[in-house]
């Protein structure tokens, strides 16, 4: 089958990125045809590798990108996400008459309850995420979980990489709608200023990330750095890490990894002490106890009281985070849920609902 992926970004690099290549991947591995439309990235390379095609559209323009597809088609399915590349997989939809599918990877509804009718399938990252596009009017049958999966083959621990016993990586990009993150992170400078470093000698923060508001970005930095003493903590952003097995080192590398979403995840099954904090809500130091409902709520992308970021907790979990369960354990549990194979058994679904619409 030939399938057209729509997806808009506003980033070189991120979470979003990554998803859209394992599903793509996914489809490609089982001889489909897979061209995906989105803003100049260079994840064309790794889309490349995979075996799918991409066409360069900042999807600005529905009719264009419209026009486009009908040249480059027909396709036998749309697979969409939100925003700009929803209003041009909604065209193109109706157009063709081709199924649409779409994936929904926030607490956010992309005003679903006009056009829900219109996808044959909405597919929610998280099941959290899945119980608030219910309470919004769209009927649970519509709905799919497929959750943002890991990379085992990557994301593994590696004995030769020796952790910097002080060093706390930060696996996000840094902009102001990463809201509970950045209070988070403020919060922690603060409480190391007042109360000395959690750990043996000054925290080293790490950001593996970068922003893309500009000034906003880096006035936010400014705004986290004019909090530091030297002699207790230092702040330093890596830049974007482009490729699993960078930031896989750079997880090996540090004592503790703040993630957000699908870097948690990642940082897991690294088996790294993990902290998990999002746009959206603040998981903590993740325990057996507490990982079954971070999971659910994609580590920190979804609102919940039990979420909710109490002062000094960020402090208290880096120094409980030496003494966290077995990290072994915490990774094979989650390569029970998480895993690629969750992609490949939602690939066999599409597959089967567009050999049905066939028939």
């Amino acid at each position: 089958m030939r399938c057209l992926t729509l997806v808009h970004w506003l980033i070189g690099y991120g979470g979003l990125h990554e998803n859209v290549l394992d599903v793509s991947a996914a489809f490609a591995r089982r001889g489909h045809e897979v061209t995906v439309v989105h803003p100049a990235s260079p994840i064309d390379a790794r889309l490349a590798d995979a075996g799918c095609a991409s066409i360069t559209d900042d999807l600005s323009n529905p009719v264009r990108t419209l026009v486009a597809a009908l040249k480059s088609g027909p396709y036998d399915f749309i697979y969409a996400h939100p925003g700009l590349a929803r209003r041009a997989a909604l065209a193109i939809a109706r157009t063709t008459g081709a199924p649409l599918f779409m994936t929904i990877h926030g607490q956010y509804d992309d005003q679903l309850q006009t056009y829900w009718q219109d996808v044959e399938r909405i597919i929610t990252v998280s099941d959290e995420i899945k119980s608030f596009i219910v309470s919004r009017g769209v009927p649970q049958e519509r709905i799919r979980v497929c959750p943002n999966c890991v990379d085992f083959d990557q994301f593994r621990p590696n004995a030769s990489i020796a952790a910097d016993p002080n060093s706390v990586l930060i696996a996000s990009r840094i902009d102001p709608d990463k809201h509970v993150l950045l209070d988070v992170l403020r919060d922690g400078v603060d409480e190391v200023a007042r109360r000395g470093s959690p750990f043996e000698g000054p925290v080293r923060w790490r950001v593996a990330g970068a922003g893309f508001y500009g000034d906003a970005a880096d006035r936010l930095f400014d705004d986290i750095r004019a909090r530091l003493r030297p002699d207790q903590q230092t702040f330093d952003s890596a830049g974007w890490l482009a490729d699993r097995a960078s930031l896989n080192t750079a997880f090996q590398s540090a004592a503790v990894v703040i993630g957000s979403g699908r870097a948690a995840a990642e940082a897991i099954a690294a088996e790294r002490p993990t902290i998990a904090v999002a746009s959206r809500g603040y998981e903590g130091l993740i325990r057996k106890a507490n990982f079954h409902a971070a999971l659910g709520r994609n580590f920190g992308g979804c609102a919940t009281p039990e979420s909710s970021y109490r002062p000094g907790a960020l402090y208290a979990d880096l120094a409980a985070a030496r003494a966290t369960e077995d990290a072994e354990a915490l990774s094979k549990r989650l390569r029970k849920l998480r895993s690629l194979d969750k992609i490949d058994e939602h690939v066999c679904e599409i597959e089967a609902i567009v050999a049905a619409r066939r028939a």
